[in-house]
């Protein structure tokens, strides 16, 4: 039988970086790798709002991506 275990854990910021030529709104991914798996859903959440602070820019969505390797 075939197990997945928690490899990794990132927190991925998607912000708007600005607008292109026909006006369009252009989005821009950050991720930050190797979070610790004791961080809580709240903790990343505000981890994120606070790097928007400091992009000075909207955040369009935080996301907690987990990464499994499957053994088996």
């Amino acid at each position: 039988m075939t197990e997945a275990i928690l490899s990794s854990l990132s927190l991925v910021i998607k912000y708007k970086a600005g607008i292109d030529k026909e006006g369009h709104d252009v989005f821009k991914r950050q991720a930050f790798l190797n979070i610790s798996d004791n961080a809580s859903d709240d903790d990343l959440s505000i981890v994120g709002h606070e790097i928007g602070e400091l992009l000075n820019t909207q955040i369009y969505s935080i996301l907690k991506e987990n990464r499994f390797e499957l053994l088996g």
